[in-house]
């Protein structure tokens, strides 16, 4: 929640240090899209943001927290990898 720029019916837009790597994208593109719920990912290495897009009238918040859950679990992974080195 500390990441989300924005939370509206069917957008979210979170910012990140992770998300300024480009290397980043692809797996939590893959791990996003198993999900199958998100109608479009975007990705912007130079604002270190990611704008996830969804059906808001068929999905609740919680729905879509749900399947944001990889995406919660990888940058939490990162910022303790972060703080090791």
């Amino acid at each position: 929640a500390a990441h989300t720029v924005s939370f509206i019916d069917g957008r979210v837009r979170l910012r990140h240090p992770a998300l300024r790597r480009p290397e980043t994208h692809a797996p939590l593109r893959e791990a996003l899209a198993r999900e199958s719920i998100f109608s479009a990912l975007t990705f912007s290495a130079r604002t270190g943001s990611l704008l996830l897009e969804y059906d808001g009238r068929r999905l609740s918040h919680a729905d879509f927290c749900e399947a944001a859950l990889p995406l919660g679990w990888f940058l939490a992974q990162w910022e303790r990898h972060s703080q090791v080195e």
